[in-house]
């Protein structure tokens, strides 16, 4: 681990520029001026001096007037110096991004807050306040993510160890405290001082900066994304001066010879020293260069055509559980884990070369409609699908809340055309109802928050009643996070047992409950399950089963027992790369085959839907009220 080395500043910041501000129905537009002149109240020999001078010569800020560290750092200072610290040239950039809607075209702050829209730190929808003050959790949040740091989903045990953070519950900042201290942008006197809601002063933005400038890893996330071609033209050329060498004729090498036609010009390459990835990166090269039509060429266009060889490459893997995610889907990707989806509400999966409806949200628009798990999507608003990605297939069938779309499904033998109206949909992570005096309990997602919501249903609204038993209701729930899958089977198990083990290329793990679960002896426990029960879902019921807790109802699970890890890039996509299999405490591998019922029953149709009539519920509670 590096020595973290502490940087003290003195208490002293940026004065706020001359500001001139005026309002139009109620849109306020900042104009603001600075002198190029050296702050008075910093004296030469000031501890600060360094990052100052740094920040000035390098352009990421304006000097002039007083410094004032322990002020509070304003937007209106805050997004310049970030993102110009970050790579990004406002004097260059030509961005279509929308800008907030009381920032005009010519405003000063006008293309720094367009990057920053294009990157998702800030809303174009939303007022832009240049006065307000900067949280430090806002402040640490956006700096790591420009520096292309991917924090861990949970801090490390050494680290909750070191700053007294057990046992309270970890809170969603910890991680990008950790990766931030790691990284050695932050010291470990700041972990400690770190209050998320409590504004930050200027100094303190700026000696991050400067720390990781310094001391840290140098990549920018900004930087690296502002052009889509920077990583190959990156790295002082090193590229270049490779495939200038590799081009030249070599003794009893066997060479190949490229040529364009008219006005050809011809390289010679060596086809016994040119790896696969530097022909990918010639060819990107030579059509950048060579392409007789420049101005098709644009900055978009070529950031599609490498997504497009990224994603090619993943899908020739041939592993249906393995994808890259484009960055213009990331986020939408990020907020389904999270249960938050605009669309028709059901989740797909492109399985044998077909996108298949896995699971539809309970009282999603896609249940209501009489989607079911299994049915195979062709066709959408009349336009074939067959030969789309996975993600441009998606993109077809979401849409804004209101909207309507037409879906050809195949069931099986049948063709069906199903009218969804697409809604808003907040995916709830655990329902609670009871019929006769028997708790219905409903866990639709593994999402960041499963293990804790499903804990508060049980403490306050469970186990404070008498009660012979619980069905747990898993139908459709295509699983989520694997830390969630502990979190959630610890609940139902005896400190010291299994809840699952993973096998990993070269290793494997054990994941076993480190305490006595709220529900360790409730030993009636009926579980419904459907086709859409996968993953996840499908740990915490082979777990109960080995255990022989559980009755199961419904009908064969989906059978999907490998891990995915997520991978995010420098340009916002994300890699989803199975990296292991798990089975079973027994040591089950379900991968295929799913779990089969107990009972089998079919799913309510349609219309006892409508009905509000299931089947399966009610033949659940007559199992418990039996048992």
């Amino acid at each position: 681990m590096k020595k973290y080395i502490s940087i003290v500043f003195v208490l002293l910041t940026f004065l706020a520029p001359t500001l001139f501000v005026s309002a139009e129905s109620e849109n306020v537009s900042s104009r603001y001026t600075l002198n190029k002149s050296w702050f008075r109240d910093v004296s030469p020999n000031s501890s600060i001096r360094p990052a100052l001078d740094w920040a000035v010569e390098n352009d990421f800020l304006d000097s002039g007037g007083f410094f004032r560290a322990s002020e509070p750092m304003p937007a209106l200072m805050f997004w310049p110096l970030v993102i110009k610290e970050a790579g990004f040239d406002e004097k260059s950039a030509t961005f279509d991004t929308p800008l907030p809607p009381n920032i005009s075209d010519d405003d000063p702050l006008a293309q720094v807050l367009r990057e920053a829209v294009r990157r998702d730190f800030l809303s174009a929808e939303d007022v832009f306040d240049p006065l307000s003050n900067i949280t430090q959790l806002q402040a640490l949040s956006v700096l790591v993510k420009t520096k292309a740091l991917l924090p861990p989903r949970r801090t490390s045990s050494a680290f909750q160890t070191k700053f007294d953070l057990l046992p309270a519950r970890e809170a969603e900042y910890f991680p990008l405290l950790e990766t931030a201290l790691a990284s050695n942008m932050i010291t470990e006197q700041d972990v400690q001082s770190f209050r998320p809601q409590a504004t930050i002063n200027r100094g303190t933005v700026l000696g991050w900066l400067y720390r990781f400038a310094t001391e840290g890893k140098k990549q920018s996330m900004l930087e690296a994304t502002q052009s889509p071609i920077k990583t190959i033209t990156k790295r002082k050329n090193i590229l270049q001066q490779k495939l200038e060498e590799e081009a030249k004729p070599k003794k009893n090498v066997t060479t190949i010879r490229i040529t364009t036609g008219e006005n050809s010009s011809s390289n010679t390459i060596s086809s016994s020293s040119l790896s696969q990835f530097s022909i990918l990166e010639k060819i990107f090269a030579d059509l950048s260069s060579q392409y007789r039509f420049p101005q098709e060429l644009t900055p978009k266009k070529k950031q599609e055509m490498i997504e497009a060889a990224t994603e090619a490459m993943v899908r020739e893997l041939g592993d249906k559980y393995t994808a890259y995610i484009k960055p213009a889907q990331s986020k939408e990707y990020e907020e389904g884990l999270n249960g938050e989806i605009e669309g028709i509400g059901a989740f797909v999966e492109m399985l044998d070369g077909k996108v298949v409806i896995t699971a539809p949200i309970t009282g999603s628009p896609a249940e209501l409609s009489g989607i079911m798990p299994g049915d195979i999507v062709t066709h959408v608003d009349g336009v074939n699908i067959e030969n789309e990605s996975l993600t441009d297939s998606v993109q077809k069938i979401k849409g804004p809340a209101g909207t309507k779309v037409i879906l050809k499904i195949l069931r099986g033998n049948n063709t069906l055309e199903i009218s969804v109206i697409r809604g808003k949909i907040q995916v709830p992570s655990v329902t609670l109802k009871w019929e006769r005096s028997v708790p219905i309990l409903g866990l639709h997602q593994f999402n960041r928050t499963s293990g804790e919501d499903l804990l508060k249903k049980i403490n306050e609204e469970i186990l404070p009643k008498t009660t012979r038993g619980i069905v747990l209701d898993l139908r459709n729930n295509p699983g989520g996070y694997l830390t969630e899958a502990v979190e959630v089977g610890e609940i139902f198990l005896k400190k010291g047992q299994t809840v699952f083990s993973t096998e990993y290329k070269n290793s494997s793990h054990d994941y076993v409950s480190t305490k006595d679960g709220e529900l360790k002896d409730m030993n009636k426990i009926i579980v419904l399950q459907n086709e859409g029960t996968a993953s996840a879902s499908e740990i915490l019921i082979s777990a109960l089963k080995d255990y022989n807790r559980v009755r199961i109802i419904g009908k064969p699970s989906h059978g999907k027992g490998v891990v995915q890890n997520l991978s995010q890039y420098n340009n916002g996509g994300i890699l989803k790369v199975t990296i292991a299999k798990w089975v079973s405490p027994k040591g089950t591998w379900l991968h295929g085959n799913g779990i089969t019922p107990d009972i089998e029953m079919d799913s309510p149709t349609l219309e006892e839907k409508k009905q509000n009539i299931d089947p399966q519920i009610e033949r659940a509670v007559q199992e418990l009220l039996s048992w």
